[in-house]
Parts: structure tokens; sequence; C-alpha cells
């Protein structure tokens, strides 16, 4: 018999509130934390605002930050990889400490850019979880060896989607531990109609106005540059404005430069209102007609469609990934090519152009993320999974 709760260490990649940092959140429910003891463990190798320790300390979930070796781009490099493998032998002997002191029952690590987790797991003879969040499509060797690891250092791989377990099974197909846990949001949280005045007039749109918003990190992946491309096949639609929001990854400002030269080259500035990362997800999707997900490549679940259908937005997604399984192409939305700004554009003109098309397919995305994607759902069934993983040892 136990006399104490089962306790988790959860070592995680970032310290925001972008889609797996809000993923992670929800995970650790006030219930959950009732019958487990969690730990949460967050880098420090770059200068974060420090937004989801914020809330952990707010809830009283303790965590502590550690320079943690994350996979970024700047080690995918001759140069880089030495530095990295260094990094990882520092923060693979730093979990292992702490495992030894509290003595977790259950490693789960959040996203694949977090390797050394699985590892010291692996050497401290404890069960690991990894939940991955990602479709490593680019360097593919490097997607092929972290389906590896995460396959061989795990007793159970959750991925956010059936696009992430395929893509995991093309390089492990005799893998029998993946399980697809989709991710889930408060659906009440973000309809708020209420708040749609307030924002309009604070970002200077109209009632008049059709506001197109793309919600996410400034990344060449994210696709704001495809959807100032679409915008400028749209000039003829005099009501078309469009919102983009979220800021650069530290180092990567020159993706955002770029963006900013393209919207002046394309005349679009009185018509596109660029704004950094804002707390008020909810009032920003209120302040919108339509939203977008213009991803340049396969988005593993990405957050943001599930937000905009729970607050009743018709979705412009790119088709591929897990935009797939959540966008009912003419339906809830449309999903359009990658390779393609003017089809993108022909989707938004439509919309634009039609109200009763906008509430309809709106109203038709909030009932299927309702129905599928909350976040009670999710929740249940990832702790239902880890009662499972202590109780097999």
């Amino acid at each position: 018999m136990r006399d104490r709760n089962p306790s988790v260490l959860f070592v995680h990649s970032s310290n925001e509130l972008y889609g797996a940092d809000n993923v992670l959140f929800n995970l650790l429910d006030r219930r959950a934390r009732e019958r487990w003891d969690v730990y949460v463990l967050l880098p420090n190798d770059v200068p974060y605002a420090g937004l989801l320790s914020k809330k952990l300390v707010a809830c009283g979930i303790p965590y502590e930050e550690l320079k943690l070796a994350v996979l970024r781009r700047r080690y995918y490099s001759l140069a880089g990889f030495p530095r990295y493998s260094a990094f990882f032998v520092y923060s693979v002997a730093a979990i292992i400490r702490r495992i030894r002191r509290f003595n977790f029952d259950v490693i789960h690590s959040n996203t694949l850019a977090v390797v050394p987790g699985a590892v010291a797991a692996r050497l401290t003879k404890k069960p690991h979880v990894w939940h991955c969040h990602e479709i490593v499509s680019s360097p593919r060797v490097l997607g092929r060896i972290l389906s590896k690891l995460a396959v061989n250092l795990s007793e159970v791989v959750v991925a956010v989607s059936d696009a992430v377990r395929r893509n995991i099974l093309e390089d492990e197909p005799q893998a029998s531990n993946v399980k697809v846990i989709y991710n889930g949001i408060d659906v009440c949280l973000f309809h708020q109609p209420e708040l749609r005045p307030r924002i309009r007039s604070e970002l200077g749109f109209t009632k008049d106005d059709v506001v197109v918003g793309l919600l996410g990190r400034i990344s060449r992946f994210k696709g704001q540059i495809y959807l100032v491309d679409a915008a400028s096949c749209l000039r003829k639609c005099s009501s078309l404005r469009f919102l983009i929001v979220g800021d650069p990854f530290v180092g990567q400002e020159s993706v955002y430069d770029d963006l900013v030269a393209r919207i002046n080259r394309y005349r679009l500035s009185d018509r596109v209102v660029l704004s950094k990362f804002r707390n008020d997800a909810p009032a920003l999707y209120a302040g919108m007609d339509i939203s977008v997900s213009a991803s340049i490549g396969p988005e593993a679940f990405g957050l943001v469609i599930l937000e905009s259908m729970a607050a009743g937005k018709p979705v412009v997604a790119t088709d591929h990934g897990g935009s797939r399984e959540m966008v009912v192409d003419g339906e809830t939305g449309f999903l359009v090519p990658v390779d393609d700004a003017s089809v993108m554009a022909d989707r938004l003109r439509l919309l634009a152009e039609s109200p009763d098309l906008r509430q309809r397919m709106g109203d038709a995305g909030r009932r299927r993320a309702e129905e599928l994607f909350t976040r009670e759902r999710m929740v249940r069934e990832f702790w239902a999974l880890m009662e499972e993983v202590v109780a097999r040892r």
C-alpha cells in the first residue's frame, strides 16, 4: 500500500505561454494535483519572460528553472553539436540528482526538444512518458533520431494527433507504445463575444472591417509571410484588415524584420496590424472575423485552431499535419495548399463577402470543439494513462 501520492517530474522546453506551454499548464489540473505530487523543470538557457512560471507560482505548483539542454536550431551545425553535447551531459546529471533527491515515480518530457529527461529516466530506471507536440520534418535525420529515442526510451509516447503518431511510425513501424491524446482547451474561456467592441477599438478596427487574424510565434514555420502574400492578392477587398500577433524567438528577430519589409513592399501597412505577444487571446479572437493557421510545415495539433473554433470563428488552415484532424474542409473552415497564396486569398475573399457563411462555419467549429477537444477530456485521458504507467511498475 502507498502512504503517499505518486509523483511526477515534468521536464519542459520553454517558459512562455504558447502551445505546448499551455497544454502543460492545463494538464496540471487542480483535481489531478490532489492525487499526484508534481514538480516542473523549466529551461533558463535563453532570456524568457517567465510567463509560464508566473502561472505556476500563482497556482502553487512547485517548479525550478535549470540550464536545460533544449534542442534549438543554433545547435544544428558542426560547430553547435559539441556545445550541445557538453550541455546535454550537464543537464542529464542535474536531472538525475533531482530524481534521486525526490524519488519521482514517473518522468514526463514535454516536447521532443527535451531529450535529457528521457535519458535521465533510463539511467535511474524510472518509467518515462514522452509527450510529442511536433512533427520534425527538417532536418529529416533529426526527426528519425528523435522518433527512435522517443519509442525506445519511453513506456508510452503521447502523440497529440494521429499525424504525429503516423510520423513516428514511419520511422519506427514496429512501435506499439504510441498513443494519441488530442490537445484540449477550456472551450468556454475562448467564447467571449462581449469583448469585441473594446478590442477592435483598441486595435484600430471599425465595426465594418472584416478582420483576419493569425496568432503565434513569428517564424518562417508559422507562415506569417505566407498570409501577407495572400493579403497582397486582396487589395480590392476594401473591408479586409489583417491582425498578426506574436514575438520572434530570441536570436531570430530577422524574421520579424523580413515580415515588416514585405508588408511595406506590398504597401499593406494600412491594412495589416502587427502586435507583440499578448496574453488576452479570448479578446483577440472576439475581435476577429476569420482565423488563419498558415504554417508552411506540418503542424502537430495547433492550439490556435482549437481556440478559434471555440471562439466561433471559421478557420483557414494549410492542408497538412494535425490541421486535417481539426478543420472539416467546407464545414468549419477551409484547408488550403501551402504553396499557393492565391488559393488562401480566394477562401478569405469568399468568407469576407459572406457573413452568413462565416456564422455557419463558426457555429459548426464551436460545436466540434465542444464535442471533441475539451480540456476535461484531455486531462482525464492523460492522467488515466499516467495511472496505468505507475500501476505497471
